[in-house]
């Protein structure tokens, strides 16, 4: 399993990307969202960061990329 995490200050843009089926992205989780798309995420997001001007970098990614082997066996649950 190979994990990142990074302050970022492109939220709709990785939004995206983690929504990009041809990349077989699939979000495993998501917690107190009420949006379906990315758009409607980013718009959430935007309302609380917008609270704290000073912070440009407001939102946390954290991607987790399986191995070959590991992403065959495991079920999105289990991830």
């Amino acid at each position: 399993m190979i994990g990142i995490g990074k302050s970022i200050s492109h939220t709709g843009n990785s939004m995206s990307y983690g929504w990009n089926k041809e990349k077989q992205a699939e979000v495993v989780y998501s917690n107190h969202v009420a949006g379906q798309t990315p758009n409607q995420i980013t718009k959430e997001f935007n309302i609380i960061q917008s609270q704290n001007y000073h912070c440009k970098k407001n939102t946390l990614s954290f991607v987790i990329s399986p191995t070959i082997e590991d992403g065959k066996q495991l079920k999105a649950k289990e991830l």
